[in-house]
């Protein structure tokens, strides 16, 4: 038995230790030895955090073992083995722990703490850069030496390098240049051309050999000016860059390359080219930086009392754009002058072996925050992180404590990428590698090696490892494992040791295409909180999968012999996307209905799916009747339902929030819903609906002043119902893009669309030719045409459609001529196939 008193003395300790641990790392700066306690002290409490989780990982095996006898043999052997040695050791390493706790609780009294306890308004409004405001004068050089022609007649291509010494601001400013530079830390010649010449064909380039690809990326550049952003090279060798520009001089003259570098010999290699340096900002500037970042949108006027300490501050940053952001994160809407001015007068100003400003920042970090901070050393450097919103308790917590790295500009925004990523500067990442210690490691290395040396991890990821067939039953050994990922490897099942991983909260399973089975023990998993099995080829689940009750994402439901859809509703905390597949094997409509998807408030995208296996249309009726979600869905697909009609709830106006709707492959409806009641719909599509013959009357939307369907509609895509007809709603303001194929019974009266004049994709495919006559009540950027097999010559309108950018025309085989009058002069790219 273990001895209970020497366990509550140990948490209490860990309790006393944790409360110095932010005052202690300020004051190692300045004292040496304190360095080295304080090292000590942190591996101390790592150990006794290690033991308390160890202690608490047993009790809940046995729990578990209590409830399931299923393991196998090789497994309840192993279990056996462990707790026999356990329980004997136990006690013994309490005492020998607690002994070191209680040697340093003696030095802690020469500490004095000053860990407060800082509570951060978080911020969700977007800030102008404020280093492209500080740098217009730097910005307005470099555009002009952009635009500048060279009256030479060299065919040699310019290239402009900035150089800064790192922080002052010289990716941000090639971003507010071209607003599509491409990092590569390590300059890969082939992978960067190769980048290149995707983005100039717009498709994947599969070419690995690197002459092949400097002559495709010469072809494609041959006449075209370009301007091309290389950000943050550090490649010495000419030779390198030599490879990648050679090729490049084929673009017309005036083409540009921009080059950022931090190192003056990077610079010196671009010959003759001009060399843009970056000074450092004038004290003015830096305030301007801090304060926008420190007071938001709320002005200087509310905090002018503040004003003469923070240009202090300002001063102290040395004109670097980075530290002034970094301090104004720190004092983020906080109006204590006290805060101020112990920031304003820190020791941390005297060192600069890291970046001081950041330093400082670290250590005004809560301890909890400062370990995610260092948590976040273990993605390579360049990485984008990703932001994903949760709305229950771990994950909520997670989320806050992203958002205050993200206001103190720990994290920043990355401007290049539409969808929304983060990142760390890599300053402020060399300064997590340097806090992490032994809380993170990023590995290169053998596999088998590390799942059998490092049984204290905590996240471990194998993504996209495709030479990973098999697990190591090792795995068993990672007692404290949280986080696994084993998303796009070969893997075909999961060892039993797995399901021995009783503090496993997140497993990622997505994109195993050879995984085909789930085993019954994955119900051990009693603590996992997020399992993702989208794009695996799993045939059927187990019914243990409802023991995980603390479950809040599950991508994927399969329905089969074991699993029921009544059984969902043992799963009450779902979120997020989820897929319920086979709904073919529901026999009891009322099952249907009892899985309560109506009170699953947290799920957004939801997938219901019958399988080829017929089912009684009725039943099917009932089925997808019963199956009603919660009004807050965002995205909904229904494929291969076996019903004649859809439910009423399908086109009602309470599901206010959907924006997303796809209907596929339902042989057997005859007719549509009034999906034009759902008003905040932005995509529709109809795919292989054989038997359908008509909409439901499209009735207006009533509410919002707006009394006409599909008030939002910004696609439509209409795809093999070749007996749907009708007309087409007239009135589609949103519509930015449209396709219709093999719809040959739909019309439309052209004479009175009020549709979006601006259109910008139009897609006619297979029998669509009647509907070409909408082109002459649009401008539209984009027009693909396919297997029109009776179209002879393209419609006269195409020649005054002066905004068309792109035409393709696919498998059209009676198409004889073009115009005399040639094609639309705004015309960029003409594919013909």
């Amino acid at each position: 038995k273990l001895d209970v008193s020497v366990l509550d003395e140990l948490k209490t300790k860990l309790l006393t230790l944790n409360t110095v641990l932010n005052d202690a790392e300020e004051k190692q700066i300045d004292n040496v030895a304190l360095k080295e306690w304080l090292g000590e002290l942190k591996g101390v409490v790592l150990d006794a955090e290690d033991l308390l989780d160890e202690i608490n990982t047993n009790a809940l095996r046995c729990k578990v073992e209590g409830e399931s006898n299923k393991f196998s043999t090789k497994v309840r052997s192993l279990v056996f083995s462990r707790f026999k040695k356990f329980y004997r050791s136990m006690n013994s390493q309490l005492e020998a722990i607690s002994r070191r706790l209680e040697h340093f609780e003696t030095d802690i009294l020469g500490l004095q703490s000053v860990t407060r306890r800082v509570s951060y308004k978080i911020v969700t409004d977007s800030l102008v850069d404020s280093v492209v405001v500080a740098r217009e004068d730097d910005k307005e050089k470099l555009l002009n030496m952009l635009l500048s022609d060279d009256d030479s007649m060299s065919n040699d291509i310019d290239v402009i390098t900035i150089l800064d010494m790192g922080g002052l601001g010289k990716t941000t400013l090639a971003q507010s240049l071209y607003n599509d530079a491409w990092v590569s830390d390590d300059f890969d010649i082939p992978k960067v051309t190769k980048k290149i010449v995707e983005s100039l064909t717009s498709k994947d380039c599969h070419i690995t050999n690197l002459d092949v690809l400097c002559v495709e990326l010469k072809n494609s550049l041959k006449d075209k000016k370009f301007l091309l952003v290389l950000d943050d090279l550090w490649n010495e060798k000419y030779n390198d860059r030599h490879h990648l520009i050679a090729p490049l001089n084929s673009g017309k003259n005036g083409s540009k390359i921009v080059v950022t570098t931090r190192r003056q010999r990077v610079a010196q290699v671009t010959d003759t080219f001009p060399i843009y340096e970056l000074k450092p900002l004038k004290d003015e500037n830096c305030w301007r930086i801090l304060a926008r970042h420190a007071f938001g949108n709320e002005g200087h006027d509310k905090y002018s009392s503040l004003e003469e300490i923070g240009r202090k501050i300002a001063r102290k940053c040395n004109g670097l754009p980075l530290a002034a952001k970094t301090l104004g994160g720190l004092l983020r809407l906080n109006d204590d002058a006290g805060k101020w001015n112990r920031l304003l007068n820190s020791n941390l100003w005297a060192h600069d072996d890291v970046f001081p400003a950041s330093q400082i920042s670290y250590f005004h970090l809560p301890t909890h925050l400062k370990r995610c901070f260092a948590y976040c050393s273990i993605f390579p450097k360049q990485c984008f992180l990703q932001q994903i919103d949760r709305e229950k308790a771990l994950e909520s917590v997670g989320d806050d404590c992203f958002n205050e790295l993200l206001s103190r500009s720990l994290i920043q925004k990355d401007q290049d990428i539409v969808e929304e990523n983060f990142r760390m500067h890599d300053l402020i990442y060399d300064l997590a590698r340097l806090v992490s210690g032994r809380i993170s490691r990023y590995f290169e290395g053998s596999i088998t090696w590390l799942v059998a040396k490092t049984k204290i991890m905590r996240a471990l990821s194998f993504s996209k490892y495709r030479n990973i067939p098999e697990l190591s039953d090792s795995i068993g050994n990672l007692l404290h494992l949280r986080y696994l990922d084993l998303s796009y490897t070969s893997i075909e099942s999961l060892p039993d040791e797995t399901f021995m991983l009783y503090n496993l909260q997140t497993l990622i399973l997505s994109d195993c295409e050879f995984l085909i089975q789930l085993p019954p023990q994955i119900g051990n998993l009693v603590n996992l909180r997020h399992l993702d099995i989208s794009d695996t080829n799993l045939q059927e689940m187990p019914a243990q999968i409802c023991r995980l009750q603390d479950l809040r994402t599950l991508t994927v439901f399969i329905l089969g012999r074991q699993l029921r859809i009544k059984d969902l509703r043992k799963l009450p905390y779902l979120h997020g996307k989820l897929s319920i597949l086979n709904l073919q094997n529901v026999i009891n409509p009322a099952d249907a209905f009892q899985a309560d998807l109506k009170k699953k408030e947290q799920i957004e995208e939801l997938m219901l799916e019958w399988g080829s296996d017929p089912q009684d249309p009725q039943i099917g009726n009932n089925v997808l009747e019963n199956l009603q979600p919660s009004t807050i869905l965002k995205k909904l697909n229904i494929r291969c339902y076996g019903g004649t009609s859809f439910p009423n709830w399908t086109g009602d106006s309470s599901f206010s929030n959907i924006i997303v709707l796809s209907i596929s492959d339902c042989n057997h409806c005859l007719s549509l819903p009034p999906f034009g009641q759902l008003p905040s719909l932005k995509e529709l599509a109809i795919k292989r609906m054989k038997m359908v013959k008509e909409w439901q009357e499209w009735l207006p939307f009533e509410g919002e002043g707006r009394n006409f369907p599909f008030p939002c509609l910004k696609r439509l895509h209409l795809y093999k119902c070749p007996k749907l007809r009708g007309t087409l709603p007239n009135r589609l303001p949103s519509l930015t893009d449209v396709s219709f194929s093999e719809c040959n019974r739909l019309v439309t009266k052209s004479s009175d669309l009020h549709w979006n004049m601006s259109i910008e994709i139009i897609h006619m495919r297979e029998g669509q030719e009647g509907l070409l006559s909408l082109l002459e009540n649009f401008s539209y950027g984009k027009l693909l045409t396919e297997k029109c097999d009776s179209l002879q010559s393209l419609p006269r309108i195409i020649l005054g459609a002066n905004c068309l950018q792109e035409l393709t025309l696919t498998n059209i085989p009676s198409l004889i001529s073009f115009p005399a009058d040639g094609l639309s002069t705004s015309l960029q790219l003409l594919e013909i196939s």
